[in-house]
């Protein structure tokens, strides 16, 4: 098991248990997978990008032990890079993910949708790591470059992610944000 991958487990263990004690993710809970549509669509996209960056602003204020496990603090290279990375996404009109930090420092992104999950990784400056479960197959990548560019592979996950909850809105007609959370992640509840 790759470095990304028993992340994003341990990361879906934590969220199972729903103890609070066991925390060692900053979530930014006003940040919806959903992206509307119609007029203020790019109004709205902008909007939720703003949160995401400001959310990340906040993890290079962190101190040591911010989350009472002796959490360190993201490296500056590390933020930076996860700000790159979320500038291509905003240009590329991604719905923007949730953003959380780990205790040992390193910021990660994630989307889900039901039983649907992309992370992206950071650790390291100017590389990424993304783990992905979608259509019941898992896979993902370790040491991509961020470059000015998405991944041909994560861009085609984050596509068909993107899709399959817009095709599921169409037919359901509704949408309502559910801001019943576990730990790190909200949930969309469709209904018909």
């Amino acid at each position: 098991m790759n470095a990304t991958s028993s992340l994003a487990v341990s990361l879906l263990i934590l969220s199972s248990m729903g103890n609070t004690a066991t925390a060692q993710i900053i979530k930014d809970d006003n940040i919806p997978f959903v992206l509307k549509t119609g007029t203020s669509s790019n109004y709205t996209l902008t909007n939720e990008y703003k949160k995401l960056y400001q959310k990340l602003y906040t993890y290079r204020n962190l101190n040591n032990n911010w989350d009472g496990y002796d959490g360190v603090r993201p490296p500056e290279e590390v933020i930076t890079t996860t700000e790159k990375f979320i500038s291509i996404l905003e240009k590329n009109l991604i719905p923007p993910p949730v953003s959380m930090v780990s205790g040992s420092g390193q910021v990660a992104l994630f989307w889900k949708n039901k039983s649907e999950y992309i992370e992206v990784d950071f650790d390291e400056n100017n590389y990424l790591s993304y783990f992905c479960k979608l259509n019941n197959k898992v896979y993902g990548e370790d040491g991509v470059i961020v470059s000015s560019h998405i991944s041909e592979k994560l861009l085609s996950s984050l596509n068909f992610l993107h899709e399959k909850n817009t095709t599921t809105q169409a037919k359901n007609k509704s949408v309502i944000y559910n801001k019943r959370s576990t730990i790190e992640t909200d949930f969309l509840t469709f209904v018909s």
